[in-house]
């Protein structure tokens, strides 16, 4: 009868073992997947910093770089990082682009228009955006949930 115990026991021991071991299997896949990710995309920055030495140690004299429309949001991310791959990648551009970026708080503006740039008190010409920054300034609270009116009237506009 105690045989019949313990063969009920180690085969109750062999199927934890089992999960465990597919458990630890399927971690091992997801790590191996994540390391082949990383070593992609490392090959690729690599690539991409090869490329840009190489265009930057030679450039061509009658070529004139073409200038793209400026970025907002994200894209200006993607494309800082991708205008310092073409620099030299020791070059304090690039350092920017790898660092983390600072939003700035004229972010969002429409026309270049900051709300240092503008004079007197808020009207109806300026944009949600300057009117939260102009709140912000001002440490009115609740400013990023309020409407475009709410906002214009607590600042007096």
């Amino acid at each position: 009868m105690a045989r019949s115990t313990s063969k009920k026991d180690l085969k109750a021991r062999i199927k934890k073992l089992e999960r465990k071991l597919r458990s630890s299997q399927a971690e091992a896949e997801k790590a191996r997947a994540k390391s082949k990710k990383w070593k992609k995309r490392a090959k690729r920055d690599d690539a991409a910093v090869t490329d840009a030495t190489a265009a930057t140690a030679a450039p061509a004299p009658a070529e004139t770089p073409r200038r793209r429309p400026a970025a907002r949001g994200a894209a200006a991310g993607r494309r800082a990082r991708d205008d310092a791959a073409v620099t030299d990648a020791t070059s304090p551009a690039a350092a920017r682009a790898r660092s983390p970026r600072r939003r700035s708080s004229a972010r969002g503006t429409r026309g270049g228009r900051t709300s240092t740039a503008t004079s007197g008190t808020p009207d109806a010409t300026w944009t949600v955006a300057q009117l939260r920054e102009e709140a912000q300034r001002r440490r009115i609270p609740g400013y990023y949930s309020k409407s475009k009116a709410a906002l214009l009237a607590d600042l007096g506009g």
